[in-house]
């Protein structure tokens, strides 16, 4: 996979990837990570799946939470949060 960066650098990236499964088919854990030509090297993310089968109510918002597209400012840059990294022991 390649990424291009704000410089337009063109930069590597080695994606790795786990998918679990139960004893009947559904996924119980995935996990990804990565390491992009040193900009981030060992980051990993672990999802954890649970309650196959369970019932599930879904509830549209009030039309409070809810805005139309048209009105939404795409000229912003999103600011997101960091992904938490996490440590793998030594020899994992």
């Amino acid at each position: 996979m390649i990424f291009l960066t704000s410089g337009s650098k063109r930069q590597r990236a080695k994606i790795t990837w786990q998918l679990r499964v139960d004893g009947k088919g559904p996924v119980t854990r995935l996990v990804t990570g990565g390491a992009f030509d040193g900009l981030v090297d060992d980051s990993a993310s672990d999802t954890r799946y649970t309650g196959w089968g369970s019932a599930v109510t879904v509830t549209a918002p009030s039309a409070d939470q809810v805005i139309d597209e048209d009105d939404v400012d795409y000229s912003t840059k999103p600011q997101t949060p960091l992904n938490s990294v996490i440590e793998r022991p030594a020899g994992s």
